[in-house]
């Protein structure tokens, strides 16, 4: 983290915004639609009170992953998008906790 934390360029943040809104619509829309269609396709609903189906919702709507930075390094890709799409899904994720709660009581 450190290391990642000394190549950090905050500035370039706003230079990704249109990759950030599609990579956020994918990671706090999609992604929690289908997984939740497919875990339900499987039955997940009627397995322990439906606790496989609120895991897979609450995996599908986590942020981008570190991991997807410390990739971009060691595969020479955009380290800047991937902080970027980072940062961005994880300050992205506060405001959408009470919504996530909510939903996980209703599945």
């Amino acid at each position: 983290m450190f290391a990642i934390g000394l190549g950090l360029r905050l500035g370039r943040i706003k230079d990704f915004f249109r990759q950030i809104a599609f990579a956020s619509l994918i990671k706090f829309l999609y992604a929690p639609l289908v997984g939740i269609g497919l875990a339900s396709l499987f039955g997940y609903r009627h397995i322990l009170g439906g606790l496989p189906l609120k895991v897979v919702f609450i995996q599908a709507i986590m942020p981008a992953a570190i991991w997807s930075v410390i990739a971009a390094n060691l595969y020479g890709l955009n380290k800047d998008l991937s902080t970027a799409i980072w940062i961005a899904t994880t300050l992205l994720l506060l405001p959408l906790l009470p919504l996530i709660i909510w939903i996980v009581k209703i599945i």
